[in-house]
């Protein structure tokens, strides 16, 4: 719908080799997308990412992060990969997903709360895995 905003993950810099980062805050946001397997909720970003070339992405923020495929509305795209809290054990509490992607190839990002308890500043980024 016209009244999402989303945000190009590859619009504010960076290339393939280095990758891109946007930061972000959703506090002003809207709970717009159904959540995934993915423990979350509240407010949340919701990026593009256009794969620049071919190859397997790593796409890494905290806190919850869900990859759906690309189109005009995320929600109705099946969920590609959900992250949250990648190793517990070492209090890494960053959400992480790799994907594969095809050059040209368009996925959604869906930065959001764990469990609507988090609402403040994110740093999203996307490296190519070599």
């Amino acid at each position: 719908p016209e009244a999402w905003e989303v945000i190009d993950l590859t619009a504010g810099g960076g290339n393939p080799v280095d990758g891109f980062v946007y930061e972000g805050d959703p506090s002003a946001g809207q709970n717009r997308v159904q959540a995934s397997d993915c423990p979350a909720g509240g407010p949340q970003d919701v990026l593009s990412f256009t794969a620049p070339e071919a190859g397997t992405w790593r796409l890494e923020v905290d806190p919850v992060l869900t990859a759906r495929g690309g189109c005009v509305e995320p929600q109705s795209q099946p969920v590609l990969a959900c992250s949250d809290d990648v190793d517990l054990a070492n209090d890494d509490l960053s959400a992480r997903v790799a994907l594969a992607l095809d050059e040209g190839e368009a996925v959604h990002l869906v930065v959001e709360a764990f469990n609507g308890n988090f609402s403040g500043p994110f740093r999203l980024r996307a490296d190519p895995v070599e």
